[in-house]
């Protein structure tokens, strides 16, 4: 999303408030990881969003 933002694809307001949880392959799919819940519990007291796999 970063890059996105960065070309101006998508407006860098709208994804600075969203964190992404995982392992980005080399075709650009998020792969997932273990860990996340103690992430997304962080991320939530901070009030941002997440964008992870299933």
């Amino acid at each position: 999303m970063g890059q996105l933002a960065v070309m101006n694809i998508i407006p860098i307001d709208k994804v600075e408030s969203y964190i992404i949880i995982g392992e980005l392959a080399l075709d650009s799919r998020i792969i997932s990881v273990s860990g996340v819940l103690p992430a997304v519990i962080d991320i939530k007291r901070k009030n941002k969003g997440v964008i992870s796999q299933r």
